[in-house]
């Protein structure tokens, strides 16, 4: 039920989508660099350079080419939306939110509004600053009863923060479409509301930073909502853990792994079947991951040969790779050994504050490591002139010795006549 109403969340979260590889960008800067030393005005082309630049975490550089587009064309929209990007991937969320407000005026529904919601988590983690440093998980607030269904207020997670956003501008909220008491309505984010911010954040992973322990964690404040029927625990939990995975933190890590405990605390397998505890998810979401692994291994391979062959590596991956790959049916099972195992649901850890930058934080080993193969493969792909061998004059010197070998073979062969007499 869960995946129906937010379809590709699953496949997001253990990697089963198209993307392109670290090598696949190195190759593409070297391209459009090219490229643009004969046709130095193409916006399209420093679009291109400037996103494999933050994709490979330079994301200084993809500022500066943004900075350079806009002196061609001040107000576009999309050097303004990824000049937002950039800045918040390199962790300056002032300057940020700044150019993503320029590109909201300048185009409020590009992307489905997905820069709307950018900004929104841009404000968020502002606000969530201790002492100048971001602190994982920015929700680190529980209620004292797990067995009570979650409430907003109490939260203070991204959830809360849109749902204050909204009550700000709207007094009463006009969605019919759950049945919902109407003393708990104010509680409530609308519907479509909803819907477009987690498709904002899924954006945000998929074109963004896959790995960013912040958007997994707000994605899994999204999705577990209220508590009520527009919540998805299971999906939810997932996206904590992968946010526990994600972070790099211990303490931080522990929080995470509690809030998934609350969340899957009213899961079974079925109607008065057994407890869905957060071991029984994990190892379904490890299979996930496995998969999710596997897939992008087979598109980075792929995209190695290519660029070993001298082939258009864009043009291939658009040949081979047209359609979002999906999983099947995900049945949950839960094992007795681990029921009523609740490991962090009584920890009264609370959330760390760790020195942690929204950025682009891509594994700098595996960064050089991709570079050195590209490097490497368009060197052997070089067309090496090959001269054309000098002919040597040939010098009396030679012909010399040419006239005395034919004497003596002359002479040899008359001998040898003589004898036979």
């Amino acid at each position: 039920m869960e995946r129906q109403r937010f379809p590709n969340i699953i496949e997001l979260l253990s990697g089963n989508f198209l993307r392109h590889s670290q090598e696949y960008h190195f190759w593409r800067i070297k391209d459009r660099e090219e490229k643009l030393q004969t046709n130095s005005d193409s916006l399209s082309l420093m679009d291109d350079l400037a996103v494999s630049y933050s994709k490979t975490g330079n994301d200084k550089q993809a500022i500066k080419i943004g900075h350079s587009q806009l002196l061609i064309q001040p107000n576009r929209y999309e050097t303004l939306a990824n000049l937002g990007t950039f800045y918040i991937h390199n962790g300056d969320l002032a300057s940020g939110i700044t150019y993503i407000d320029r590109a909201i005026d300048v185009n409020p529904n590009a992307h489905f509004g997905r820069e709307i919601y950018q900004r929104h988590l841009a404000a968020y983690v502002f606000s969530k600053k201790v002492n100048g440093k971001i602190p994982l998980p920015l929700a680190s607030k529980f209620q004292k009863n797990p067995e009570a269904l979650p409430n907003p207020k109490q939260l203070d997670n991204f959830y809360t923060f849109l749902l204050n956003k909204h009550l700000d501008t709207i007094n009463s909220i006009e969605d019919e479409k759950f049945e919902i008491p109407s003393d708990k309505r104010s509680n409530m984010l609308p519907h479509k509301k909803l819907k477009e911010a987690i498709i904002g954040i899924m954006g945000m992973m998929k074109f963004g930073n896959t790995d960013s322990p912040i958007l997994a964690e707000v994605l899994g404040d999204l999705l577990m909502a209220t508590g009520w029927k527009d919540g998805a625990r299971q999906l939810a939990a997932r996206a904590y853990l992968k946010a526990s995975y994600d972070c790099k933190n211990k303490q931080a890590e522990k929080v995470y792994r509690k809030r998934v405990e609350y969340v899957l605390f009213h899961q079974y397998t079925k109607k008065r079947g057994s407890q869905f505890t957060i071991k029984d998810l994990e190892a379904m979401y490890q299979e996930e991951r496995i998969l999710g692994q596997k897939f992008f291994n087979r598109i980075k391979n792929d995209e190695i040969k290519w660029i070993a062959q001298g082939k258009q590596p864009e043009i291939e991956f658009g040949k081979k790779y047209y359609s979002e790959p999906v999983l099947g049916e995900r049945i949950q099972k839960a094992s007795a050994k681990w029921r009523n195992n609740h490991e962090y649901l009584t920890d009264t850890l609370v959330g760390t504050t760790v020195n942690y930058r929204t950025e682009n934080k891509n594994n700098k080993i595996s960064n050089a490591k991709a570079k050195e193969t590209v490097d490497s493969l368009l060197h052997n792909n070089q067309s090496i002139p090959v001269k054309n061998p000098k002919v040597m004059p040939k010098s009396s010197n030679s012909w010399f010795f040419y006239v005395i070998g034919i004497i003596l073979l002359i002479g040899l062969s008359v001998a040898i006549r003589k004898k036979l007499k």
